[in-house]
């Protein structure tokens, strides 16, 4: 089974040392922006600390979805389906910047 210690708190609160200087910073996890002409799309996940994650996807710096999440298991799904969308986008012509 595996364990995302980075990410995951205890009950009791952090697990170490390198984990709290983590949860301490805001840090981009995950970011992808395509250009097609003048559109572009955006998939972006923000990590905030204790304070969990925040997803969100942008079109033509309109943000159409964000959410916040405290459990890594959703983040990774979102980071999945921001993915693939971005590799539709990418076989439809879109370009990565």
């Amino acid at each position: 089974m595996r364990s995302y210690t980075v990410f995951t708190l205890t009950r009791a609160g952090v697990r170490d040392d390198l984990t709290k200087a983590f949860m301490r910073t805001d840090t981009r996890v995950f970011q992808k922006l395509l250009t097609n002409g003048d559109h572009i799309r955006a998939f972006v996940i923000d990590a905030h600390g204790t304070d969990g994650w925040s997803v969100r996807e942008e079109h033509d710096r309109e943000v159409v979805q964000q959410k916040r999440y405290r459990d890594w298991h959703r983040v990774e799904r979102a980071m999945n389906l921001f993915a693939w969308k971005a590799t539709q986008l990418s076989d439809s012509g879109w370009t990565e910047s």
